[in-house]
Parts: structure tokens; sequence; C-alpha cells
């Protein structure tokens, strides 16, 4: 009985957690969150050369919402309209706040040029160390049990 107890209690919910996998379903980064953490993505623009960072708020329904960016230029693929609140920080990088656009995974790919790093409760953890260039990778927020916290210790 005791067994089957506790066997029962490693299939319960304990929350949520962050999980960056790689294409094949190779997990790199697997961090405890939950709703309103919020996890920032960054890396180098490929075309301009300038740090961007996007914010992606946890929500409850495990989706990741899209609520700003921060791009060290005005170039090619930022908004041209008044969609987003889009400013200026007088030290060379553009705010784009009221984004608020939902995902239920971002996917990336590496390269020697991006560099990409994940920060979550003020961690960085370096992404471009942990993939090889030219591999896709895909942050999601998935339902954590007591078992992955478990072995995830180990």
């Amino acid at each position: 009985m005791l067994v089957l107890s506790a066997l029962l209690v490693s299939f319960l919910p304990t929350g949520m957690v962050a999980v960056v996998k790689e294409k094949d379903g190779s997990v790199i980064l697997y961090e405890p969150v939950k709703p309103g953490d919020v996890i920032l993505v960054g890396f180098t623009h490929s075309v301009e050369k300038v740090p961007d960072i996007e914010y992606f708020e946890v929500g409850r329904d495990r989706k990741l919402l899209l609520t700003r960016t921060i791009y060290g230029s005005m170039g090619a693929g930022l908004p041209s309209d008044d969609t987003f609140n889009v400013t200026y920080d007088g030290n060379g990088y553009f705010l784009i706040d009221n984004i608020n656009k939902t995902f239920d995974s971002i996917s990336y790919m590496t390269g020697d040029i991006p560099k990409h790093y994940i920060i979550i409760h003020e961690n960085k953890y370096p992404i471009y160390s942990l993939i090889p260039e030219g591999k896709q990778f895909i942050l999601t927020i998935e339902q954590n049990y007591a078992l992955k916290s478990l072995l995830s210790s180990i």
C-alpha cells in the first residue's frame, strides 16, 4: 500500500516549469516557474548585430505572453504602426510595449551571431553554449510533476 501511495503521489502536479528542448526532445533547461514570472530571451540580431531582449510572462494556462521587446536599433522587422507603444530610451535602445501576443511555445535557431541566452529568476542560462550552432530549440511552459521534480534534482 505504501509503494502504491508513493507511486500515485509521484504523478501529482506540483506546479509549472520552463523547459528548453532541442528539436529532438532533448531537455536543455528545466526551471520551476509560476504564473506572473517573467522569462527574458536575449540574443544578438543576426542582421543588425545589435542586442535584442524579449520579455515573456508565464500565464496560468502555461502559455507565454510576449509583453515587451528591447531592440538595439530601429532596423528591419520592427513595427512601424501605432499598434504597439514604441519608445526610445535615450541610450540607443527602442522599447516596444503592449505587444500582448500569446504563444504555446517559442522556437529559435542557434548561431554564432545570436548567442541566445535565457534569464529566469535572475539566473542567466547561456543557451548558445549548451546547444550546437545551427540547431533549433524550443521554449515552453509545462506542467511539473513530483516525479519530474525529484529526477531533475538528482
